[in-house]
């Protein structure tokens, strides 16, 4: 059982030590990868745009739009996939260096796409989406096909089943359930797969080996890193409630090093070193 407690209380004690350049480390990392997301918002905002265009008669617009849409659409999923998997990595390696008492690196920004990580980040965050994706439709397919046997049926026998008011309440208890089944597998993926871009930091294993790994750890962990997730929530709150000024001023930062500070207490490593002090190799070599 890792005590929860004891982990935030470090990762505090960590955060404060170091106070300014931790908040800006993190809030750096966060900057980069809202940037990184921001072509796929922007494609779905034009997108949106696009279609009230084509409602409005304007088809010669809409269709400019849908095109412009469609290349961001692509070049945020190429974002993604290049930059937020070796981003996660990074994050990963700059949240464990500060709860072990290493003071804040900004190098470790480009962490995950330097020193050969590069490929094993991209590899191994694209396959943690690829299983998550696959994993919600193996669940999801199935409903479907039930729900539509079930109006098709139906609407073949002719029963009354389907009027208007019984259609649209069977569609939104359909469309719950659909939610709860795609969320479910969703959070059990997610939490299995958490230590990929930490073990990729850490131990430099390749995509697939990390995946198997974070599995293996995590078994028999999961509830218990559900809660400590949900631990968080009233600080969640607000940052809401402050607009995400106090998730740059301490929220952010505090999670991800607390979230640094499982993995540690999970793999049992290293001890962390004494506070302030970088971490050194056995040839007295800083390791950052």
């Amino acid at each position: 059982m890792i005590d929860r407690a004891s982990i935030k209380e470090r990762a505090m004690s960590m955060f404060r030590m170091n106070y300014w350049p931790n908040v800006g480390l993190f809030a750096l990392l966060m900057v980069i990868a809202g940037a990184a997301s921001g072509f796929t918002s922007l494609g779905s905002n034009i997108s949106t745009l696009s279609r009230l265009g084509e409602s409005s008669g304007f088809s010669e617009i809409s269709t400019a739009l849908l095109g412009v849409s469609t290349i961001l659409s692509l070049i945020g999923i190429a974002v993604v996939i290049f930059v937020q998997g070796p981003l996660s990595v990074s994050s990963a390696k700059a949240s464990i260096s500060v709860y072990d008492g290493n003071k804040p690196d900004f190098r470790h920004v480009f962490y995950g796409f330097s020193g050969g990580r590069y490929g094993k980040s991209v590899g191994g965050m694209a396959l943690v989406t690829l299983f998550g994706v696959l994993g919600v439709i193996i669940v999801i397919i199935p409903l479907l096909i039930v729900f539509a046997l079930t109006v098709g049926l139906s609407e073949y026998s002719g029963e009354l089943l389907l009027n208007d008011g019984a259609y649209m309440a069977s569609g939104l208890l359909f469309g719950i359930l659909l939610t709860v089944a795609a969320l479910i597998p969703a959070l059990i993926l997610s939490i299995g797969f958490s230590r990929v871009p930490y073990l990729i930091a850490e131990e430099g294993i390749t995509g697939m080996a990390a995946i198997r790994r974070s599995w293996e750890l995590m078994r028999g962990h999961k509830w218990e890193y559900f809660v400590f997730r949900l631990s968080f929530l009233g600080w969640e709150l607000l940052n809401v409630l402050t607009l995400g000024v106090l998730g740059i001023f301490k929220v952010n930062p505090y999670i991800a090093i607390s979230d640094g500070g499982y993995h540690r207490e999970l793999v049992g490593g290293d001890e962390p070193v004494l506070m302030g002090e970088p971490a050194v190799d056995e040839y007295g070599n800083c390791q950052f």
